[in-house]
């Protein structure tokens, strides 16, 4: 269908003329078609060119998305870095402070046994005491009770 067209314009016309009418519409036709199909051929790709810049700045927009993102996530990570830090340096004072206070807390409750043994003593100490003093009274109550039956009877 296609025929090839010389390359001078004076035989061109010249090969136009002499064609017949149904060839020129037939020429014309395909040319028509060639045409068409270009157009379409660049349709499509005008629009796939289209959807790829859509897409592309689609992909630009989530890149910036993702930059701001990751800087956040950043700071994130060092706060987050820094409150561990400042934990972990709390968290071994307080086992300082708390192996300080169990060595003390050790301390007072061996003085407490000393001191609790201490007054177990004074209490049976007080309680001898306490039953010396009854013996003594007994004692005493016994001299009297003598002495008050020798006063009568010597009188």
């Amino acid at each position: 269908m296609e025929e090839k067209l010389e390359s001078s314009p004076t035989q061109s016309k010249s090969s136009i003329d002499a064609l017949s009418k149904e060839e020129l519409i037939q020429k014309y036709k395909g040319l028509l078609g060639i045409a068409k199909k270009a157009k379409q051929a660049k349709d499509e790709f005008a629009e796939d060119n289209r959807k790829l810049k859509e897409a592309l700045q689609l992909c630009e927009t989530q890149k910036e998305a993702d930059k701001k993102a990751i800087i956040i996530m950043k700071e994130t990570l060092e706060q987050f870095t820094e409150q561990k830090l400042k934990l972990t340096n709390d968290v071994s004072e307080l086992q300082k402070k708390n192996k300080a206070d169990e060595e003390s807390l050790a301390k007072l409750r061996i003085e407490n046994e000393s001191l609790q043994r201490q007054l177990n003593r004074l209490n049976e100490d007080n309680e001898a005491l306490l039953k010396d003093i009854d013996r003594m009274e007994d004692q005493l109550k016994q001299v009297r009770d003598l002495s008050i039956n020798n006063a009568s009877k010597k009188v």
